[in-house]
C-alpha cells in the first residue's frame, strides 16, 4: 500500500462513479437549457428594452407637450368693389345776351337755380338749366374723396378763339363724403361763368375738362 493513498471499497467506488455520471448528465442538461433558453432570453431582453425606450420616449413627449404654448390668430383679407361714376346730367348755363357795357357772370347752382350779374338771361324753347349731376356707386357706408376742376374753358363751336371762363365750381357734398347703406351717392357740381363784352354768339362747349374724380379714402 503506498502510504496516504486512501483506497475505497469496491461498491464504494462504483457508488461514486454512479453519482458523476448522473451530475454529468444533470450539467448537460443545464448547459443545454441555457443554450435553448438563450434565445428567448434575448427576445424578451429586447422587448423589454425596446418598451423601456418607447416608454422614456413617450415620457420626453409629453414634457416637451407641456412646455409649448401657443395662440391661434384669425387672417382676413377682403375684396370690396371698385368706385364707380356715372355721368347723368352735363352742366348747363342755358341761354343769354352778350353783353354790350362790360361783362358779367351767370351761375348755376346744384339745385339747378340760374343767377345773373350784368348779363340779361335769355330762354330758349325746350332747353333746361342744370348743374352737372354724378352717380358714384360702390362699397356701402365707404368714405371717399371727391376732386373737381378750379377751372376750365367753354369754347364756341364755330369760332374756336371765341371762349368763356368757368370756374367756382361748387358740390352739393363735402369732400371726404359717404356712400350710402345702398353703396350711391349723387353728386351734383354747379359753377360760375363768364360772360365777357360782345361775346361772340354762338353755342360753346367743353366735352373733357368737367371731370369729377372719386377715390376711396
Amino acid at each position: 500500500m503506498i502510504p496516504g493513498l486512501k483506497f475505497f471499497p469496491y461498491n464504494t467506488i462504483g457508488y461514486l462513479c454512479g453519482e458523476f455520471l448522473k451530475e454529468k448528465d444533470n450539467l448537460f442538461f443545464f448547459s443545454d437549457k441555457i443554450q435553448r433558453d438563450q434565445p428567448i432570453k434575448s427576445f424578451f431582453m429586447r422587448k423589454f428594452i425596446f418598451s423601456l425606450a418607447a416608454f422614456f420616449a413617450t415620457i420626453l413627449s409629453m414634457q416637451q407637450v407641456k412646455a409649448q404654448i401657443s395662440a391661434v390668430a384669425e387672417t382676413t383679407a377682403e375684396i370690396v368693389s371698385t368706385l364707380q361714376i356715372t355721368k347723368e346730367t352735363d352742366l348747363n348755363f342755358g341761354s343769354m345776351f352778350s353783353p354790350r357795357n362790360g361783362g358779367g357772370t351767370v351761375t348755376v347752382n346744384t339745385d339747378n337755380q340760374r343767377t345773373a350779374s350784368s348779363v340779361q338771361l335769355a330762354t330758349a324753347t325746350g332747353q333746361s338749366v342744370t348743374a352737372a349731376q354724378f352717380k358714384v356707386s360702390g362699397e356701402p357706408n365707404a368714405v371717399f374723396t371727391i376732386t373737381f376742376p378750379y377751372s376750365c374753358n367753354v369754347v364756341n363751336i364755330d369760332n374756336p378763339d371765341a371762349k368763356m371762363l368757368v370756374d367756382n365750381f361748387t358740390s352739393n357734398v363735402t369732400s371726404p363724403a359717404t356712400l350710402d347703406a345702398n353703396g350711391e351717392k349723387i353728386i351734383k357740381i354747379g359753377a360760375t361763368l363768364h360772360v365777357y363784352d360782345y361775346q361772340a354768339v354762338g353755342t360753346y362747349k367743353n366735352t373733357a375738362d368737367l371731370r369729377l374724380t372719386v377715390v376711396y379714402n
